[in-house]
């Protein structure tokens, strides 16, 4: 899911339904730009270009699409990649350059600028400006968001890569070990950026059930060349041990979201001001909210409460109209 970058009230998302389309938050106004129309084949990622005002949508057997704003199909591409395009992102200092990343064992910089015009599928696979080998499929490959002359990709063997512009990008100029291990029936989970500290990512720990350690904790790790990614920071919840897949910071930096299971974990500083708790609930930062089944648990709570009132309510009207047929 995209925000609209010109109207943030609307949203872009690929499903496993087949529809690449825009919607209003209300779910009330919708735009299908693509349907493949077959249950064997959907769009699985996608990135807007704000700068070029184009967007860029994969697939899961390798086929790509590039529109225009307007969700007008510039090229097309039966096979992008060799096997399902997992991620795409495009460059925050260069528009025109595209990372995406495959289970083809590959994640790939394009140039847009060069990809060609034409209406109909080409079966040609397009020539990329880099192409990033791995040793495992690749989840994602997301772009340093200060200089965007980084690339940060995470792969199913448990490794993470960075790429640097400096070194021709093709050469990963840091290699990370770390245990995120890949489970077919699980969200991918993936790595990254701070917003701020730019040696710094964060990535959710999945240990192999051979490793010692079965901690399963939020992993903050310096990326600097040199370093060889130590882990500088671990974040765990207490009451709940299940494992965090998607985390992102917000703007600032202070303020983490993580994404486990049936709940979101929110991490940041302590706030002690009384009126601020109250004005959110009685929340602090770092406490878990429900969902999934304790939602649906709330619903049912509240269902008891309305027939109650409904149940009130009719038999005050029962009584009301036999006092008016008396007086009558």
């Amino acid at each position: 899911m995209k925000f609209n970058p010109e109207n943030p009230r609307y949203v872009y998302t690929t499903s496993v339904d087949g529809r690449f389309l825009s919607q209003d938050l209300e779910g009330r106004q919708s735009n299908v730009f693509l349907d493949t129309q077959d249950i064997s084949y959907w769009w699985c990622s996608l990135d807007i270009s704000r700068q070029y005002n184009v967007m860029f949508v994969g697939g899961n057997t390798g086929q790509a699409v590039l529109l225009d704003s307007q969700g007008e199909v510039i090229c097309k591409y039966k096979k992008f990649h060799r096997g399902k395009v997992k991620y795409a992102e495009f460059c925050p200092s260069g528009h025109w350059l595209l990372a995406t990343a495959s289970v083809d064992h590959t994640a790939a910089l394009w140039d847009i600028r060069m990809l060609r015009s034409q209406s109909g599928d080409s079966t040609d696979r397009p020539e990329p400006l880099y192409t990033l080998g791995h040793t495992a499929p690749v989840n994602s490959a997301t772009f340093d968001p200060h200089t965007g002359s980084r690339l940060l990709t995470t792969a199913q063997n448990s490794v993470l890569q960075v790429h640097d512009a400096s070194s021709n990008w093709e050469t990963a100029t840091v290699v990370v070990s770390h245990p995120h291990r890949h489970f077919q029936h699980m969200t991918d989970i993936v790595a990254t950026w701070h917003p701020l500290h730019q040696d710094l990512c964060v990535v959710g720990r999945y240990p192999e059930k051979t490793d010692e350690d079965q901690t399963r904790t939020v992993d903050l790790i310096d990326l600097e060349t040199g370093s060889g990614g130590r882990v500088v920071a671990q974040l765990s919840s207490t009451p709940l041990k299940g494992i965090v897949i998607l985390n992102k910071f917000s703007r600032c930096g202070r303020r983490l979201a993580s994404g486990m299971g049936y709940h979101c974990l929110l991490w940041g500083p302590e706030v002690k001001e009384t009126k601020w708790l109250k004005g959110h609930g009685g929340r602090r930062p770092g406490d878990v909210l429900g969902g999934g089944r304790q939602k649906r648990g709330g619903r049912k709570r509240k269902k008891d409460e309305d027939d109650s009132r409904v149940a009130k309510k009719l038999k005050k009207m029962t009584v009301d109209a036999g006092k008016k047929k008396r007086v009558t």
